[in-house]
């Protein structure tokens, strides 16, 4: 049995603990770095929970029929009762990252000699040896070390003394950001800190100005019909927040104007833009000189365009069709036409006049409109490379239409919306994202980014299909791990997605590649 055998069995084995609540801070945290770049918190129990591998078992041991008679008598005591696997996940597993780039995992102990035990029973198979020093029974593995007392458990590339990482008085779990990340709910967590992160990547003052009093926090969290992700900032101080906040003052509360324009079946980005706000921004950091040299034009002339974006913008496509087919459209609100202007003298004369403050790009296989109306400026685009394309009209409701209520309040400067359907046109396409409805993503006015997918089954736990999901990303080739279990469908046909020899050439050579 190979290396990555071994790291299996300890993973389903793992996996499978579901016991009583968690603490936030085990002892093991003290073994983690005193001032990390980046710090992780991974909640295996209710991970463990959500995938209902407990119903797998039988499953499970079929995987591991090339093991030997010891390690698969082992790995059935450890599913039939996990405590006999001997680490307590009732705590949660943490991981850190230092300005070397050194990394720790760390994890509680509840048994010693069951864990030991267990160990020696798999390893024979991976030709790994245990040994025993300063108190630690130690595992070499391929770039690392795995090594675990009465108390803890450590996974580590570190060529330092164990003893002393065993030994360590780490002040992580002191940190207010630290503590921030222990309170989150979600199942994984990963904090970056912004001091270290400065000093570990050399960043210029400017930037290390901005980044050094404030740390991003990632929580991911597994529920009922959604998988939900938030980036949130955190700030040292009251300053700090206030001066990160003049950089999203021009980011104003989405109107929804737009929304009737773009389907639900399709993609969109919403937005909105104070064009006072984001002048007296880019005017700060002296860009507008910049901006002018670049498009050919005055200080002035560039601070009226830049003051003209007055509200609403959107950004989409309502439909994606095979063979290069489908349309889509960009909306912004301003006070005047001159953005259009702008386009309209950069482009010559490959722009034709087609009405009042309208415009069109005519090509054998997409047609282009572009003006100003309604106090937007607009462009709409539509290609059919099969039967020539038609002008897609602007402000024409789309079929199956958002509305102002499916947008207006959702965030604060953007909201994204994708339709999963949009890629059905497809089979392979359709085959990955079967289990999946729709994604949003928004941002709001207490500095968190959230990202939203849910699932087709809005009953179920989205843990198992979303590692479904994953499984189907990924190339077939390289999938080690077998999910069987999971009840997957066959394998696509290569002329369901190929639509000529040409293309079924390109895929054999990409199979070649990836074999």
């Amino acid at each position: 049995m190979k290396l990555r055998g071994f790291l299996y069995s300890l993973f389903v084995a793992a996996v499978l603990v579901a016991m009583s609540s968690c603490s936030k801070t085990p002892k093991c945290v003290s073994m983690l770095h005193d001032n990390p770049v980046l710090v992780a918190r991974i909640d295996v129990k209710q991970l463990a929970e959500k995938s209902e591998l407990s119903k797998e078992k039988d499953a499970i041991e079929e995987h591991l029929s090339d093991l030997s008679k010891e390690a698969r008598e082992k790995i059935k005591e450890v599913l039939d009762d996990p405590v006999n696997l001997g680490l307590d996940l009732r705590d949660p597993l943490f991981a850190s990252v230092d300005e070397s780039g050194d990394f720790r995992l760390v994890g509680s102990v509840f048994d010693d000699d069951d864990f030991r035990e267990f160990l020696e029973a798999v390893s024979k198979d991976a030709g790994i040896e245990i040994k025993e020093k300063d108190g630690l029974t130690t595992v070499e593995l391929d770039g690392g070390i795995l090594a675990f007392d009465g108390d803890c458990l450590l996974l580590t590339q570190s060529n330092g003394s164990l003893k002393k990482i065993f030994e360590g008085e780490s002040k992580i779990a002191e940190d207010k950001d630290f503590a921030e990340m222990c309170d989150r709910e979600g199942d994984v967590q990963l904090l970056v800190k912004g001091e270290p992160l400065v000093k570990a990547a050399d960043a210029p003052k400017d930037a290390a100005d901005r980044l050094k009093n404030m740390s991003m926090l990632y929580d991911l969290s597994f529920n009922n019909g959604e998988i939900v992700q938030t980036f949130e900032a955190l700030f040292k101080d009251a300053d700090a927040k206030k001066r990160f906040e003049n950089y999203t003052a021009m980011a104003g509360e989405i109107k929804g104007d737009f929304a009737p324009y773009f389907s639900k079946n399709g993609s969109v980005v919403f937005g909105n833009i104070d064009g006072g706000k984001l002048y007296d921004l880019l005017n700060k950091f002296d860009i507008l000189k910049q901006m002018a040299m670049s498009f050919g034009m005055s200080e002035s002339d560039v601070k009226s365009l830049i003051k003209s974006f007055d509200g609403d913008f959107a950004i989409g496509v309502n439909e994606l069709g095979r063979m290069s087919t489908g349309n889509g459209a960009l909306y912004v609100s301003m006070k005047s036409d001159k953005l259009l202007k702008l386009i309209t003298e950069v482009a010559g004369g490959e722009l034709k006049p087609a009405g009042t403050n309208q415009f069109a790009l005519v090509e054998d296989e997409a047609n282009v409109a572009l003006g100003y109306k309604k106090g937007a400026f607009f462009v709409t685009v539509n290609a059919d490379s099969v039967m020539g394309a038609r002008f897609m009209t602007p402000f024409d409701k789309a079929k199956n239409a958002l509305s102002k209520d499916d947008v207006k309040g959702k965030g604060t400067g953007l909201y994204a919306f994708l339709n999963f359907r949009l890629f059905d046109v497809e089979p392979q396409a359709k085959e990955i994202f079967k289990d999946l409805d729709y994604a949003e993503a928004y941002y709001t006015k207490d500095i968190k980014f959230i990202v939203r997918l849910v699932m087709n089954d809005k009953e179920s736990n989205s843990f198992v299909p979303f590692v479904k999901f994953l499984y189907n990303m990924a190339p077939k080739a390289q999938a080690s791990i077998p999910y069987e279990s999971f009840d997957m469908d066959s394998e696509m046909e290569d002329d369901d997605f190929f639509a000529d020899e040409e293309d079924a050439e390109m895929a054999a050579e990409l199979e070649e590649l990836m074999n």
